[in-house]
This record gives C-alpha cells, sequence and structure tokens, in this order.
C-alpha cells in the first residue's frame, strides 16, 4: 500500500529527472493566451469550455499549475478531441508519464493560438524552437530507470521539425554543424543525402540517422 509519504517521494523524484542532463535553458511561456481551463477533473468546466471552441483548431499548452515553468505544446484540428486522446492514450513519453504521476487535475489547458491546419505545424514548430518546453522532449520512467536525451539531441530533433519529407525517395538533406561550447556555430555544410555524409565522415548510415 502506497503512503501519501511514498507519493510525495515519487513525485519529487520524478520533478527531479525532468530537468536531468539538460543544458539548455528553462524558459517561461510568456505569449499571449487565448483562454484557459483551470479544472480539468470538472466536467461541467470542460464543456462550458470546449463548447466556445467546438471544432476549432491551433496550437494548445498543458501547464503544471504547481510550476508553470514546466509545460507542453501542442498542435490539434480539434482542441477537445486532442484534449481527450491526450488523458486517455497509453504512452511512456516523457509529457503522459509525468500528467500520469501527479496526476491531470494539476493542470490547466490553455489554447495559444487559433490557426488553420496548413499553418499548424509551422506555428507549432515556432514555438518548440522558441521554448524548448520541459514536458516536449523524449522521457521514460519507472521510478528506477530514466532515459532522458541531452539538450544537444532535443535541438537537434528540433531542428529536423523544418525538414521537408516529401522528396524522401529521392534522399534527404542533411545539414552538418559544428557545437562549440554548447552552441550551434551558424554556418553548416548541406550533405544531399545520408549516404554522401556517411562516405564523407566515415560514419555509419545508422549512426547518422539517430
Amino acid at each position: 500500500m502506497q503512503t501519501s509519504a511514498d507519493y510525495s517521494l515519487n513525485q519529487n523524484k520524478i520533478l527531479s529527472e525532468l530537468s536531468l542532463h539538460r543544458k539548455a535553458p528553462i524558459i517561461p511561456f510568456n505569449e499571449k493566451i487565448v483562454s484557459v481551463c483551470g479544472d480539468l477533473t470538472s466536467s461541467i468546466a470542460l464543456n462550458k469550455f470546449f463548447k466556445i471552441l467546438k471544432g476549432s483548431g491551433g496550437i494548445y499548452l498543458f501547464t503544471y499549475k504547481i510550476d508553470p515553468s514546466i509545460y507542453y505544446i501542442g498542435r490539434a484540428k480539434d482542441f477537445q478531441k486532442r484534449f481527450k486522446s491526450h488523458l486517455n492514450i497509453k504512452l511512456n513519453d516523457r509529457f503522459h508519464t509525468f500528467a500520469n504521476a501527479v496526476g491531470w487535475d494539476k493542470f490547466e489547458f490553455s489554447i495559444v493560438e487559433l490557426c488553420n491546419l496548413d499553418v499548424q505545424q509551422k506555428r507549432e514548430n515556432y514555438y518548440l524552437q522558441k521554448y524548448l518546453p520541459l514536458l516536449n522532449t523524449i522521457f521514460k520512467s519507472n521510478l528506477g530507470e530514466t532515459q532522458t536525451f541531452e539538450s544537444l539531441y532535443e535541438l537537434l530533433k528540433l531542428k529536423q521539425l523544418n525538414t521537408n519529407f516529401e522528396n524522401k525517395y529521392k534522399g534527404l538533406p542533411i545539414n552538418l554543424y559544428e557545437h562549440v561550447n554548447e552552441q550551434f556555430v551558424n554556418n553548416y555544410t548541406t550533405f544531399n543525402s545520408i549516404n554522401q555524409l556517411s562516405k564523407q565522415l566515415n560514419i555509419s548510415r545508422e549512426t547518422i540517422f539517430i
């Protein structure tokens, strides 16, 4: 049987794991918010909140009430459907692991921006690259085993979001950056494919892909 003291210890452990190995700064979200639902356990509050947004989509935010610097940014074709999917989906990524551990009642759900589907990915990328939110990075935990990637990996994955994959069968262009003093050098070299870069660096395609 788990006591309240055990629960507090587990919760504190998960909180400490969030920023483990992170080198990127933690940036508070300071954009204008369209609307907020502060009680995610009240069906009345949720129905009232989503009634106004019926059929709408765009950029949203889950914010941890106890520490607003901990948040998750996402995009949705339909806000209400996406919200419900977060609560019902079984994933072990950082966000869902944390939310299920501390409780969804500890979060508020906010609408950051209403926008059409054709620009949602671009707008989401803008917020992700600007804020590097703690809960959008890869995270696995069973309160005894943790896997958290360094901010270098996270930053590279965020840069990847802007890649156009439409011509994937013709080879994906690869940008080779220098990483000096924990920062990317602005200049980079572009290769036409993973194969080309693999030959240049004498590194396997599998390693480059990772």
